[in-house]
């Protein structure tokens, strides 16, 4: 039997509207394009993985259980999904994958996404440089790994303006004036990636230096890809979203829900303090309160039982302190007591008491 998300995926692929986010744009970023074999779920998966590591730089630890739960039910984050020419094209819900990227505790990198300029040595060439043309297969190769990091790849025309300015000795030296300067004509907010590349039999290796595409040429980062040819290039754009997400992102907040508080809640707001929720006696007037849900398994129930929270009209702001395993903590703001905070969660059917001693530990019930 299909569960509801992968139906309600189906159903989507069916109705989806027109692919509209235009390359580099924000929304851009949380689509994907993967083959589907057959099986849309597994693409969906597969193509959340790839938005996820796009967003982090491929920092984010996909096997983390709570990461790892989110991917499996996929469904929830996806948007609409479309059969294009060159496969299964998938939106995501940008909030619902910000959330998930939460939950990774790695930084979210949006913005800025430069295009990459390679300058590349290879004295296996005519000319020892790699143009940017259908005579070797790096431009396709690094435009192809390029689009999957929202990076774009370039390679120079190598033309008399670029050979004027641009020689081998000039790449590998780091000769950054006149590789700035031929740069000019490719784009104002680039990078530079200038390398040496050579083989050994079936092997490559690519030893590669990161500059800025202004200023002096400021060197940021360098490195060496080694391997098959595919493998270089996996190794050099990953290497290069490390970097950038580590310079430029930053670590989101874990999911909360905060709706808005009006002037006469916030004058009345009540607090209900750690250790002492079992009792009533520990409401003060700095309005949080701590309760502490278990069984709470998946990234749909977090979202669910948040959803719930929100709902209450008690509650006038819900944060996530932590998570264990199976057990989130939230921290919120009350504008009751604890009596009044115990009695809105005696109403939801979801909630059951798990501690008698405590009665704001309590336990998520599965439908």
């Amino acid at each position: 039997m299909l569960r509801l998300p992968t139906l309600l995926s189906l159903l989507l692929f069916c109705i989806a509207p027109a692919w509209s986010a235009t390359p580099g744009s924000s929304a851009a970023l949380f689509q994907v394009t993967v083959p589907a074999n057959g099986n849309v779920l597994a693409a969906e998966r597969q193509g959340l993985v790839t938005v996820l590591q796009r967003l982090t730089g491929g920092a984010i630890d996909v096997t983390r259980p709570v990461v790892a739960q989110g991917v499996d039910q996929v469904g929830s984050l996806v948007r609409h999904v479309e059969q294009g020419t060159d496969g299964l094209r998938v939106d995501f819900d940008p909030e619902g994958v910000k959330q998930l990227v939460a939950l990774g505790v790695v930084p979210y990198w949006e913005q800025p996404r430069p295009s990459l300029l390679f300058w590349v040595v290879n004295a296996q060439l005519p000319v020892p440089l790699i143009p940017g043309d259908s005579t070797t297969s790096w431009p396709q190769l690094f435009s192809r790994e390029g689009a999957r990091w929202m990076l774009p790849a370039l390679f120079p025309l190598l033309d008399l303006d670029d050979l004027t300015l641009v020689s081998p000795d000039v790449v590998v030296q780091g000769l950054m004036p006149p590789l700035l300067k031929a740069s000019q004509r490719y784009g104002d907010e680039l990078l530079i990636v200038r390398g040496q590349l050579s083989q050994q039999g079936e092997q490559w290796q690519l030893q590669w230096h990161l500059h800025a595409g202004t200023g002096k040429g400021e060197a940021l980062i360098n490195g060496q890809s080694q391997g098959t040819a595919e493998a270089v290039v996996s190794q050099t754009l990953s290497a290069i979203s490390h970097y950038l997400a580590e310079r430029y992102g930053k670590i989101l907040p874990l999911p909360a829900v905060a709706p808005a508080v009006s002037g006469a809640q916030a004058s009345s707001t009540a607090v209900v303090t750690g250790a002492a929720l079992a009792t009533s006696a520990a409401v003060s007037a700095a309005g949080v309160a701590t309760l502490q849900v278990d069984n709470v398994k998946s990234v749909d129930d977090l979202l669910a039982l948040q959803g719930l929270l929100r709902q209450l009209a008690v509650v006038t702001q819900s944060n996530v302190s932590s998570m264990t395993g199976d057990t989130v903590i939230f921290t919120l703001s009350l504008n009751t007591d604890a009596n009044g905070f115990f009695a809105a969660l005696q109403d939801q059917q979801r909630l059951v008491p798990a501690d008698v001693n405590n009665r704001f530990h309590m336990q998520w019930r599965q439908p």
